[in-house]
């Protein structure tokens, strides 16, 4: 998917469980070649966590995604079959956790064993794709 506005809501994909990021053991990580700027990233990040508050539910196939600046898109994506609630909490932890495995301004993502991606890339660059 590719966003489209300054605060972009996508359709989500979905399971049942909220991630723990001091709970996960098989969290997959991967960086990209993408780079973001990391103020813009952070104002992402914090406003998708708003977001998350109000509308947590990521409906299978969907995503819920923000965007901010003319660089960041942060992003949770839904590979299961089912409604997942996104965790507002989460998505600042996973942030910090992309930023130890990838760089602060690195794009990068974390696709948990529940079905939910966390994740963050450029404006105009692919994301909750399955890649």
């Amino acid at each position: 998917m590719k966003p489209t506005a300054a605060l972009t809501a996508l359709t989500a994909l979905a399971c049942t469980a909220i991630a723990s990021p001091l709970m996960r053991r098989n969290d997959s990580y991967a960086c990209f070649q993408a780079t973001v700027n990391g103020a813009e990233k952070f104002t992402a990040v914090k406003a998708l966590s708003v977001l998350l508050a109000n509308y947590s539910t990521v409906i299978p196939g969907g995503g819920i995604a923000t965007e901010f600046g003319n660089n960041a898109v942060v992003y949770v994506c839904n590979f299961s079959g089912a409604n997942i609630d996104a965790d507002p909490q989460a998505n600042l932890n996973y942030d910090i956790n992309i930023n130890s495995h990838c760089g602060p301004s690195t794009a990068g993502r974390v696709r948990l064993d529940s079905g939910l991606e966390y994740g963050r890339t450029a404006i105009g660059k692919a994301f909750c794709d399955g890649s």
